[in-house]
């Protein structure tokens, strides 16, 4: 499979989708605190075994670039 977790980071939350990209279907949507959003996709990775994580570059888009990295 080749899922993706798409994030739209803003001020203090962000908007995310995981989805199949080969099937093109869309696994879940959800929004998340910027506190929570490294603690989410974490989970996603465990039961989808992630390929991609793509951050849109508007508000917030280095810190929750930074937070996903330091949670590796």
């Amino acid at each position: 499979m080749s899922i993706f977790i798409s994030i739209d980071p803003g001020q203090k939350k962000c908007g995310l989708i995981i989805a199949d990209i080969r099937s093109r279907n869309v696994i879940s949507a959800a929004i998340s605190s910027l506190n929570n959003l490294s603690d989410l996709v974490s989970i996603w990775n465990q039961e989808y075994n992630i390929s991609q994580v793509l951050i849109g570059d508007g508000t917030n888009s280095r810190y929750v670039e930074n937070q996903l990295k330091k949670k590796n």
